[in-house]
């Protein structure tokens, strides 16, 4: 998550944010841009005050916690999501599942799901085009990538760090400005697709702890590849 703080420190330079947690309650002031919230063992996210309301928000960030959302908690954020419709960045720790709304989103540039419980990405995801950073970072469940990934055309970062794909869809061809791929502890995997010597915007591609036999020969041709490892 220290890369995810980082980022939002900078995003939020000179504009309104808040913080919420137990203690200071839920309600959020009216000019509130980016929001994050701490959640206690108590927390509730339907009592959010306004929120529903605050379709300016441009960030909402569930913040890594001790205590898992509950049933309510998580039912409370598949009914905020399609509201928030201008938002640009979401990152929900630990979240359970990605509803069909996510695809209101069109604005959304940064998507963190670490250690999210999903199986499946939801093929939905295609309609998130403005997507510049995706990170599954920890999902254990996750076995596969929707074919609809490919049409994420301005997609530059995907972390898939310990998840549970077995393959990468050949479909990848589409992420024509991706520029990392990160497939560090990825188990499962044990070959790559031969058209990933198409993605010619590559910099850095990290397989380390995979059980990939080779790469594929083509990608000798990949002259943007700066680090791989």
């Amino acid at each position: 998550m220290h890369d995810l703080i980082n980022d939002f420190a900078k995003l939020v330079a000179g504009e309104f944010c808040n913080t919420l947690d137990d203690a200071k309650g839920l309600k959020l002031a009216k000019k509130t841009r980016h929001l994050s919230y701490v959640r206690a063992k108590h927390g509730n996210l339907k009592e959010f005050e306004g929120t529903y309301e605050r379709k300016v928000l441009r960030t909402f960030l569930l913040m890594e916690q001790s205590w898992e959302l509950d049933q309510n908690e998580n039912g409370a954020i598949h009914d905020l999501l399609p509201t928030l419709t201008r938002l640009r960045v979401l990152s929900l720790y630990q979240y359970s599942y990605l509803p069909d709304s996510i695809g209101n989103l069109k604005h959304l540039r940064y998507l963190n799901l670490f250690k999210a419980s999903l199986k499946n990405l939801h093929a939905i995801i295609h309609a998130l085009y403005n997507l510049q950073t995706l990170i599954l970072r920890e999902c254990k469940d996750l076995v596969e990538l929707p074919n609809s990934i490919g049409k994420l055309k301005h997609l530059q970062h995907l972390d898939l760090s310990a998840t549970s794909i077995r393959k990468l869809p050949n479909c990848v061809i589409g992420l024509c400005n991706l520029e990392t791929l990160i497939l560090r502890q990825c188990k499962d995997l044990t070959v790559l697709p031969t058209n990933m010597a198409s993605l010619m915007n590559l910099h850095h591609l990290d397989t380390r702890e995979t059980n990939l036999k080779e790469m594929p020969l083509q990608m000798v041709n990949l002259k943007n590849l700066l680090d791989i490892q």
